[in-house]
């Protein structure tokens, strides 16, 4: 069961992802601080155009790009929208209790423990903001620590966040046998 308790963090942000692909409901979830960033992508400009409007008009942080994707017979053209709350990590989110749920989880794993402290530490002083650029919020390496960043960004359930770790954990160490 888990102690720690965020209306930033929980199970709706991890459903719309997973199921719906419903970017204007992200992106509402952005926009009412259920959910601290949102990342949404589209084979046309102008929905997003229209989405970054009401996100700014909410007060949140934006960023619009254009992709082309050339690993094909013709490049394709995306474009790719961010939106966040502008707080402060650490205001926003009690990462002190975040960090002792994650601790009480993987209780047995006091290297991973650490990391996944000094992690949330660094992000403390940092603005939601900061991870704009999706490479910047993702899981950049096979450190599983990371997922308790990119957990935290997107809004997703610490305990999905603790069971995706688990999973990686023992992959990796099915692996090394």
């Amino acid at each position: 069961m888990m102690n720690f308790s965020s209306s930033l963090l929980n199970p709706e942000n991890l459903r719309l992802v997973s199921e719906s692909g419903d970017c204007a409901a992200l992106v509402g979830r952005v926009c009412s601080r259920q959910k601290p960033m949102a990342f949404v992508d589209g084979g046309r400009k102008r929905p997003l155009v229209d989405l970054e409007d009401v996100a700014r008009r909410a007060g949140l942080a934006t960023r619009l790009h254009r992709y082309v994707f050339t690993c094909g017979p013709r490049p394709v053209t995306s474009y790719f929208l961010s939106v966040a709350i502008t707080d402060v990590i650490g205001e926003a989110v009690d990462v002190e209790a975040l960090a002792r749920e994650y601790s009480r989880w993987f209780s047995g794993e006091t290297g991973l423990v650490a990391r996944i402290a000094a992690e949330l530490e660094r992000l403390r002083p940092m603005r939601f903001p900061d991870f704009l650029d999706f490479g910047d919020a993702e899981v950049r390496s096979a450190s599983v620590h990371e997922y308790a960043r990119t957990g935290l960004l997107f809004g997703y359930p610490v305990e999905s966040t603790c069971r995706l770790m688990e999973r990686m954990l023992r992959e990796r160490r099915t692996a090394m046998r």
